[in-house]
């Protein structure tokens, strides 16, 4: 729980516990879609804070579990009296929510995220000027490219998918992603001997601490140690 709250704070949280003050709330601020995927009937205030120790003073939160879709989720307010506003609010909000969600999966047992929804009441005593978007933190010229790596799936290569034959065009990265590749297989030895040749083609190029890291890493058994 939240310690030494400012007034401020302590006031607002108060309130906000209260179911009628919290449900007029979030009725009145929810968009539309979030509003027709929630039973607000489900609605129930949780004691955890996810608010840095070092910011306690400035800050406090509520965290609400809640059923969208029939779905587990959140609403989470943060509450923020600061003196002024603080560009990197975004972005600790995103921290904020990432912790529920880990809090959840480890609680539940579960591999499926729950749906957060998040709100900041700001009651400083200036108005607040910066962005919520998390991605005007990035530079000018790398805020698109920034929201292209956030919106679309990770960048998996699948080793044991690759064909050897498609390794086997790069050399340099080529021979370690085969070597991961193989290490897994019961008989090392016949990809060993067939990866001699890129070792030797190694130790033209004096790149002994490659050859030293790929033969250490193998564990060659001795019968083919004795061929290098």
């Amino acid at each position: 729980m939240i310690k030494k709250l400012c007034p401020h704070d302590r006031y607002a949280r108060s309130m906000m516990t209260h179911p009628n003050v919290s449900q007029e709330f979030f009725r009145e601020y929810l968009p539309v879609p979030i509003q027709e995927a929630l039973d607000f009937s489900s609605i129930k205030l949780e004691s955890e804070s996810f608010i840095d120790e070092k910011l306690k003073l400035q800050l406090a939160d509520l965290l609400f579990s809640a059923t969208f879709n029939g779905k587990p989720g959140f609403l989470y307010i943060l509450f923020e009296h600061a003196s002024k506003s603080t560009p990197l609010l975004p972005f600790r909000m995103h921290k904020y929510k990432v912790s529920i969600m880990d809090k959840h999966l480890i609680k539940n047992k579960t591999n499926e995220l729950p749906l957060i929804y998040p709100i900041i009441l700001y009651t400083g005593k200036r108005p607040y000027t910066h962005s919520m978007d998390l991605f005007e933190l990035f530079s000018p010229e790398e805020k698109e490219l920034a929201k292209e790596i956030f919106v679309k799936p990770y960048h998996l290569i699948d080793l044991a998918k690759t064909p050897d034959e498609e390794l086997e065009k790069f050399f340099w990265f080529g021979t370690m992603a085969r070597t991961l590749k193989h290490i897994h297989d019961s008989d090392i030895v016949p990809f060993f001997e067939k990866i001699f040749e890129d070792l030797k083609e190694l130790e033209k190029l004096e790149e002994n601490r490659y050859i030293d890291s790929t033969v250490f890493y193998i564990k060659p058994p001795a019968k083919v140690l004795k061929f290098v």
